[in-house]
This record gives C-alpha cells, structure tokens and sequence, in this order.
C-alpha cells in the first residue's frame, strides 16, 4: 500500500505504526514475563506469591488469575484470589480482588470477599498499604468444621510501614471489622474426648476496632443459639435448653487479655442412666484466659478456668445438694481428648441438703480445694481433693449420714443449733463416692470417721465423742447401723478397712 504524499500524514502513518508495533511488542514482551514470573516468588520470605495466568493489554495494569499468597508468621497463612486487577508504574499502586479464601493455621475462610488494597509502598524492607474488604457470603471454619456461613460486613484496615523481615503485619495495623453471619457449630469448642454437638441455627457478630495490633475495649466474637446439646457415646449430656451466648472478648477487669466466656441461664447435665435425675446450673458462666488483647504479643496458653453458677442443683444418690456455686480450675486438655486439671477450688454458699431421710435443711458453705479433676471417654468426671464446711447446724449433714431414726435423734439432740466444721477428703467419680477422714466437729462433740457410696450401696464408720461419756461407735452398711459402746481408734481402723 502507497504512502500518503503529504509529508505530515506521511509522519502521522509512521508513528501510528510505530504505536501499534510499541504495543505488539509490550504485549508479547509483558505477557511472556508474567508467564515467567508466575512461580518464580512462590517461596519467598516472608511473603510468597504466585497466579495460574496473567494477561495484561496496557502499560500498567495487569488482571491475574488464581493468585496464591502465603507467609510463614503466625502459624502459617495463606490467601487464594480468583481474580486480580493490578495497577502500578514505578511501583504497585493498587491490586482489586475476590478473594476466595483465607487460612491461618487451622482456621479459615471462604466465599466472596471484594477486597480494594491500596496506596501500596514497597521501600524495602518495609511495606505499607490500606485495605479495604467487603464480604458477601463467606464460611468460617475451624479444622474442617464449618461454624459459621452467610458472614456479609466490612473490612477497612491500614497498615503503617512495617518490616516485614523482622515484624509480623498486625503490629503496625489499624482499624476496623464489622460482620454478621449464621451461627452453625460449638464444635470447635467442645471437641474433647467423645463429646458430638448438635444445635439450632443462631447468630454471629464480629465487631472489633484495631490500634497498631491493640484491640479495642469494645471488640468482640459473639455467638448465640436459642438451643445446644453436647453428647458422649456413653450417653450422658450437657444441654442448654434456654440458650447459649459463645463471646470471644476484651476481659471486662484486664483489658490486656483477652477472654473466652460461655453464658447461658440454664445448663442441664444429664446422665447414661435414664433413671437419675439431671444436675442443673442456672444462670452459668464460664471464662477462661484466651490470649492477649495485644496480638502483637505471643497466645497464651488456655489453662485457667472460672465459673459461677447463681443456682446449682447436683445429685449424690437420693441426696440433693443446692447451692448458689463458684469455681477456678488451672488445667491442660491431652492429646487423648481427656481434660485434666491438678489445682483449684469450688465454693458452695449456702447449700442445702435434700434427703428422705433428713428433715432439716439448715444451710451451710463448703469449699472443694481441687488435687485432681479429670473428663475422660472411660470415667466421666472424676474429683479428688479436700473439703471444707462450716455452718451453724450440723444435722442436714448428719442426717444423710445416719439413717436409723434412734441414733440420728441421739447424735443431731446434741449438734441441734451449734456452730460447726467439717473437713474430709472427697474422691469421686461416676460410679462412687468416698469421704476419707472425715471430721465433724461442734462445742462438746466430734465425730470422725468415713463413708463411701457405690451405686445404691454404702458403707461407713464413725466415732462420736461428746467428752462425757465413753465413745460410741457407729457402723453404717445400706441404711442399717449397728453400736459399740466404747469404741476405739483399733474399732475404727478395723471398720474402714473393711
């Protein structure tokens, strides 16, 4: 084809051209490098990147697909981009993305997250960016467990340059996340031993506010179903008939820990045997020490447990103890599902006894200092340690004890209306209860001696001594006592060996 004769057409043809041949050749030129580049950062420290394709049309802008972003901080965290709009000159100014999934350890995300990362400094080694995220429908998950889905909000954050060689991103992060979402499993918060969980549908909020790592005093992860159920293959439950509150939060009394609470007004545990009545706590809350409300700072370790309980009901054979109940355990959950704990204490306040056999209901306080609890597949709960009670009438105590209405008349005439103590070392699991030396004691009287109770079986021996006349021993097996007068400490030994 002729060229034009006019000098300046000429002119306008050549640089046409020679624009369209700059393009060609920026085309092959640019995709062949991204093509190239595509794996070659894969591995890099502390950040690796890598795509499936990359395609670009004009001088800086570039669309990726399948982008692979992944660090080694923190456990391990990656993030998978479907698509990927990026645009830079010197530097990258901006990457628009949908994003599909998020995972650090074994936690995660996935679903739709529109996310705009923006005013973007690489001046090595640091980096700087804003980033602004908006989820539709995305899961969260935990170890394969989906336990929340539909989570719709926004993400706005600014990071502040940050080396990322020696520094973890979060510590110079700012801002704030905002989501709702469906409220799905408890699982991974009751996944010890053989326990299965099954609830209705609730609500989850995620509402935090972020100041260089610091959470702020208002931040939290709440979780609400209207009803739970955990279960064993043994049989037994914890039910939450009226509800349940899960709270991920900034501890109210230590603003720089963070705190695990699980609130509810009623936890009932129920028993394999269909027969024994159901122990219940009402108004229950339980927390335990989740970590630092700094995430700049090292996780701590969850090892200590608190709750309290306005009104406890628990159930010892065909006795019946209430009391309004609290507790602090220090304990470890193993790697075979058992949950074990070596020190702690429980307070009873004003607990009443409730038996056949006792008609007075004088209340009095206990504290059960802990040496060992343990959850297990094979026993069920198991309690050792001793214990403390005092009062201002010992008879509920002894009634239970001593069923034989003639002796029970002798020994509660002389505590009737006495201030007292009593201290014992309980050892109890599903199967039984025992109470090693046991000592009772009041002005003018002592009884001391043991008792155990096995299924609807029970023994035990005692030695009441009012300092007038002679010790009477008392021997207990199944509701029927016998008497010795003058019975010693060989008399008792002998008993409770038995």
């Amino acid at each position: 084809m002729p060229l034009p004769r006019n000098r300046f057409v000429r002119v306008l043809v050549w640089l046409g051209l020679a624009l369209v041949g700059l393009e060609i050749l920026y085309l092959i030129v640019g995709n062949i490098a991204l093509a190239v580049c595509s794996g070659r950062f894969a591995n890099e420290s502390p950040v690796g990147v890598s795509f499936d394709r990359g395609l670009t049309w004009f001088p800086g802008r570039a669309h990726l697909r399948g982008v692979h972003v992944k660090g080694a901080a923190s456990g391990g965290w990656s993030v998978e981009i479907a698509d990927a709009d990026v645009a830079f000159g010197r530097k990258i100014d901006s990457i628009t993305g949908d994003v599909t999934a998020v995972k650090i350890g074994a936690r995660g995300s996935k679903g739709a997250m529109h996310v705009v990362v923006s005013d973007i400094v690489f001046d090595d080694p640091n980096v700087s960016m804003k980033i602004d995220g908006k989820v539709e429908k995305a899961t969260l998950e935990s170890d394969g467990t989906v336990l929340a889905n539909d989570l719709h909000g926004t993400i706005a954050l600014d990071v502040a340059p940050v080396d990322l060689q020696r520094r973890s991103m979060i510590d110079t992060t700012s801002g704030k996340v905002a989501l709702d979402g469906v409220f799905l499993s408890l699982e991974s918060l009751a996944s010890f031993g053989t326990l299965k969980t099954t609830q209705d549908k609730g609500t989850l909020r995620v509402a935090g506010t972020l100041d260089k790592g610091q959470l702020g005093a208002s931040s939290e992860i709440r979780a609400h179903t209207a009803h739970a159920t955990l279960k064993d293959d043994h049989g037994a439950s914890a039910d939450y008939p009226k509800g349940i509150d899960v709270l991920v939060r900034v501890a109210p009394a230590k603003p720089s820990e963070l705190q695990l609470a699980i609130q509810t007004p009623s936890l009932v545990f129920g028993s394999a045997d269909p027969g024994k009545p159901a122990d219940a706590f009402d108004d229950f809350e339980m927390t335990v020490p989740a970590g630092s409300s700094d995430l700049k700072l090292d996780r701590l370790a969850m090892r200590e447990l608190d709750w309290t309980a306005r009104h406890a009901t628990i159930h010892e054979g065909a006795t019946t103890l209430s009391a309004s109940a609290t507790g602090h355990l220090h304990f470890e959950v193993r790697t075979d599902g058992a949950l074990v704990a070596d020190s702690g204490d429980i307070h009873g306040a004003k607990v009443t006894v409730e038996n056949p056999d006792a008609p007075d209901h004088e209340p009095f306080d206990a504290k059960l200092t802990i040496e060992r609890l343990a959850v297990t597949h094979e026993s069920g709960i198991m309690l050792r340690g001793p214990l403390h009670c005092s009062g201002n009438d010992a008879r509920p105590i002894v009634d239970v004890l001593i069923t034989s209405d003639s002796m029970r008349h002798a020994v509660s005439g002389s505590i009737a209306h006495k201030a007292f103590t009593l201290d014992a070392a309980v050892n109890r699991d599903n199967a039984h209860v025992t109470l090693d030396g046991f000592l009772l004691q009041a002005p003018g009287l002592k009884l001391r001696g043991g008792y155990t109770r096995r299924d609807q079986s029970s023994r035990g021996a005692f030695i009441l001594d009012d300092g007038n006349l002679p010790p009477v021993g008392i021997s207990l097996r199944d509701k029927k006592e016998s008497i010795v007068l003058g019975a010693s400490s060989s008399w008792l030994e002998h008993e409770l060996a038995k």
